[in-house]
C-alpha cells in the first residue's frame, strides 16, 4: 500500500490522541473525542493482539496483557458505581483509562520497530501537546493574564499533563539546544502549580538527562562539554534560585513538604484499615476499580495502594511488575545514552507518580507508555531482534 496513505493513518492516530486527551482542557467530551477515542483504541488493540502471540523474549508484553485482562475481569465481576463530589462515577470509565494508556505502548512500540513514526509527524505532535497543556495551567492559574499574577493559593492538578510530557523531548537527543530549554520551560509551568510530586518528577527528569549527557560526552570535546554544563548550571542555580522563594512565600508549599497537610495521611489510614479488615479473597481479587471512594471518600492519591484496594495483591504486583521489567531491561541490554536516558525517566515518572499521585489511572499517561513502546522498539530494532516478526498490516 502507499507509503501516502499508511503515513494518513499514523498522522490520523497521533491528532485523535491530542483531541482525546484534550478533552476537558480545549472543550467538554462530545461525539468529536468519543470518535477519536475509538480510532485510538482500535488502533491500540490492533498491535496488542500482534504482538501478544509474538516476540516471547520481550516480557513486557505479557505483564501488559495479563494486567489488562485481570483488570477487565475485576471489573467485570464487580459491577459497582460510585460519588465522587456529588457526581456518578462510572468504574466503566477508569478501566478504560487504564485500558488506553497500556494498550499505547504496543502502538508505538510497533511505529517504532516498524521505522514508521517519522520525526516530521512526531515534532508537530509534542509542540502542539505543549501548546495546550500550557494554556490548560494559565488557564487555571493565572489571575489576571495581562499582568502575569499566579495563584499560589492552592496546587493545581494541571501540572500532572505537562510533567508527562516532559520525558518526550527527549527525542531532540542529538540537539540539545533544543531539548534543554524546552525542558526547563516545561519545568517552570510546573513549579508554579504548586504540585510536589510534579515537582519532583519534573526535578527527576532534568537531572537524569543532565547525567547522561555528561556520561556521553566525558570522552568527547571538554570545551563543548564544559561550555554546555556551564549553561544549565547556571539556569538550574537560577532555578534554585526561584524554588527557595517560592518556598519561603507559600504556605502551602511549606506544608505539603514539612507537615504532610493534604490530608492523604487520613486517606491512606482509611484504605490500610479497609484492606487489612477485608475477607482473603478480596485482598486477593481486590474490591473492583475505584473501590476507595466509599472507604476514604476521596481517591488513593497513590496507584500502589490504589492497585492493591481495587484490584488486590494480584493487581499490585502485575502492576509493580512494569517497573521491574523495565529495569530489567535497562540493564540486560546494550543501549544508546537517549534510549537509557529515556527508560530512567519513564521508571522515574513510573515510580514518583504512583507514589505521589495517580499514574496508570489518567490519560495523559498514554505519553508515557507511548515514549516507552517508542523507546524500546527502537531499541529492539537496532539490536535485529524482531525484524523478521514486522508485517506491515497496511501491505
Amino acid at each position: 500500500m502507499p507509503i501516502l496513505f499508511i503515513n494518513t493513518f499514523i498522522i490520523a492516530y497521533l491528532l485523535s490522541i491530542i483531541i482525546y486527551i484534550s478533552q476537558g482542557i480545549l472543550y467538554d467530551g462530545t461525539w468529536f473525542s468519543l470518535l477519536a477515542g475509538v480510532y485510538v483504541l482500535l488502533f491500540n488493540i490492533i498491535f496488542t493482539a500482534k504482538y501478544t502471540f509474538i516476540n516471547r523474549r520481550q516480557p513486557l508484553f505479557p505483564i501488559h496483557v495479563f494486567l489488562l485482562i485481570w483488570i477487565v475481569l475485576v471489573w467485570a465481576i464487580s459491577q459497582k458505581e460510585y460519588y465522587f463530589q456529588f457526581e456518578r462515577t462510572k468504574t466503566i470509565t477508569v478501566v478504560q483509562h487504564i485500558i488506553f494508556v497500556c494498550t499505547t505502548f504496543f502502538s508505538f512500540y510497533y511505529l517504532a520497530s516498524a521505522k514508521l513514526l517519522k520525526r516530521w509527524m512526531f515534532v508537530p505532535f509534542l509542540l502542539l501537546l505543549s501548546v495546550i497543556f500550557i494554556y490548560n495551567v494559565l488557564h487555571y492559574d493565572v489571575q489576571d493574564l495581562g499582568a502575569g499574577e499566579y495563584d499560589y493559593s492552592s496546587a493545581n492538578n494541571k501540572a500532572y499533563p505537562l510533567t508527562a510530557l516532559m520525558p518526550l523531548f527527549v527525542v531532540f537527543w542529538k540537539k540539545k539546544w533544543i531539548m534543554f530549554p524546552l525542558m526547563i520551560a516545561d519545568f517552570v509551568f510546573v513549579v508554579f502549580c504548586l504540585k510536589r510530586g510534579a515537582m519532583i518528577c519534573a526535578a527527576a527528569f532534568l537531572l537524569i538527562s543532565i547525567l547522561f549527557m555528561v556520561k556521553q560526552n566525558l570522552h568527547k570535546s571538554f570545551r563543548r562539554t564544559f561550555g554546555v554544563l556551564l549553561v544549565i548550571f547556571i539556569l538550574l542555580v537560577g532555578l534554585v534560585i526561584a524554588l527557595v522563594s517560592i518556598y519561603e512565600n507559600n504556605i502551602l508549599l511549606q506544608g505539603r513538604f514539612d507537615h504532610g497537610s493534604d490530608a492523604r495521611t487520613f486517606i491512606y489510614n482509611r484504605i490500610i484499615n479497609g484492606f487489612v479488615n477485608s475477607d482473603f479473597s478480596e485482598m486477593l481479587i481486590g474490591h473492583g476499580p475505584i473501590s476507595t471512594l466509599p472507604v476514604a471518600q476521596n481517591y488513593a492519591h497513590s496507584d500502589w495502594l490504589e492497585m492493591l484496594f481495587d484490584f488486590g495483591i494480584i493487581g499490585l504486583l502485575l502492576y509493580l511488575a512494569i517497573p521491574i521489567a523495565i529495569f530489567r531491561y535497562y540493564k540486560k541490554n546494550l543501549l544508546s545514552y537517549e534510549n537509557k536516558a529515556a527508560l530512567m525517566m519513564i521508571l522515574a515518572y513510573i515510580l514518583i507518580r504512583s507514589t505521589f499521585s495517580m499514574c496508570i489511572y489518567e490519560l495523559e499517561s498514554m505519553l508515557i507508555w507511548g515514549l516507552l513502546g517508542l523507546t524500546v522498539g527502537k531499541a529492539d530494532l537496532n539490536r535485529l531482534r524482531v525484524t523478521h516478526h514486522i508485517k506491515k498490516p497496511f501491505t
